[in-house]
């Protein structure tokens, strides 16, 4: 796959006459190289965008094929993509169920962003708590964290709090984590933290996918939550651009990476008094514990492996070419 467009690219199909002949050159292309050079459509968000709902359905074609048997497209009315629109954001975004767990992950297309707590327009450049990350392929994330019918079709270790099919799993920890992905298998992982928050924020800049005040029709924190769970479809429609839901609130997210002691500083990070920088690791999101202010799509917090208070998590997968 080809890196995602840089500015200069974007600009030279800005014209309306020339993306007509860059979609005809990439179907040109497909009948000669074959259908893997519609995953390139899919290496930048932007470029997505633009694409056409026909030549995206190509690329999903493809992505589908290199995903192999263990997942299939849903379809909603008929369509392999449904547009989500958050934040001033908009994407056509197509679900994958994996069929021995039914989690349904979206398929995220790659690109660029700007890490950090608040992104770019709120930091200096060169501040230490900011730093451009770039996806050079798509990837999917799950639409939801990982329910509890999810959880309980492998089976594993918990210590759920409220009972329910659409409640995420919570009060898990990392080691729990860990076996029940080896053991669900078909390459299912937990994102890394910037696959995290390039999905969370789905091209926005804001402090949250959907602007900068706190909306609780997105998120159940501190003051809103009672401090229980919630279901996940109490959100549902109030998704991000990428269709994802409650990637702010209800329970916080493991993901793969371990705290680095060394990435981020300052008030957005939040560090257990127990902290030893090789057996801890980065938690996303917030929870249904968490005040106001610290519901932020660039916030990070940290836990040991031991933790499992209010902790959940979301599921990944790679596509690769094939």
């Amino acid at each position: 796959m080809e890196r995602p467009l840089d500015e200069l690219e974007r600009r030279r199909w800005a014209d309306p006459k020339d993306w007509n002949r860059f979609e005809a050159l990439i179907v040109a292309r497909s009948r000669v190289e074959g259908p893997s050079v519609y995953l390139e459509l899919l290496n930048d968000r932007i470029l997505w965008n633009r694409c056409s709902p026909a030549l995206q359905d190509g690329a999903i074609d493809e992505a589908f094929r290199c995903l192999g048997p263990a997942f299939e497209l849903l379809r909603k009315n008929g369509e392999k993509a449904t547009v989500y629109r958050c934040g001033g954001q908009e994407q056509r975004i197509a679900t994958a169920r994996h069929k021995a767990s039914s989690i349904e992950l979206n398929l995220i297309p790659g690109g660029s962003f700007h890490m950090g707590p608040l992104g770019r327009e709120y930091l200096r450049e060169g501040d230490s708590r900011w730093r451009e990350v770039t996806f050079a392929r798509p990837f999917l994330v799950g639409r939801t964290p990982i329910l509890q019918s999810h959880w309980d079709r492998i089976g594993g270790v918990d210590e759920r709090v409220e009972e329910g099919d659409d409640y995420p799993i919570d009060h898990v920890t990392w080691d729990s984590i860990q076996d029940w992905l080896e053991r669900l298998g078909d390459g299912l992982r937990l994102p890394t933290e910037e696959e995290w928050e390039y999905a969370c924020r789905a091209g926005t800049t804001t402090k949250r996918y959907w602007g900068e005040a706190m909306d609780d029709r997105h998120c159940w924190h501190f003051e809103n939550s009672e401090e229980k769970a919630h279901r996940v479809s109490e959100h549902e429609g109030f998704w991000n651009a990428f269709g994802l839901l409650d990637m702010l609130g209800n329970v916080l997210e493991f993901c793969s990476n371990q705290w680095d002691g060394v990435y981020h500083s300052g008030p957005n990070v939040h560090l257990p008094p127990e902290l030893t920088s090789d057996l801890n690791h980065i938690l996303r999101g917030s929870s249904l514990f968490h005040h106001v202010p610290g519901a932020k799509s660039g916030t990070r917090f940290v836990s040991s492996p031991r933790a499992s208070a209010a902790t959940g998590f979301r599921a990944a997968e790679s596509i690769e070419s094939v």
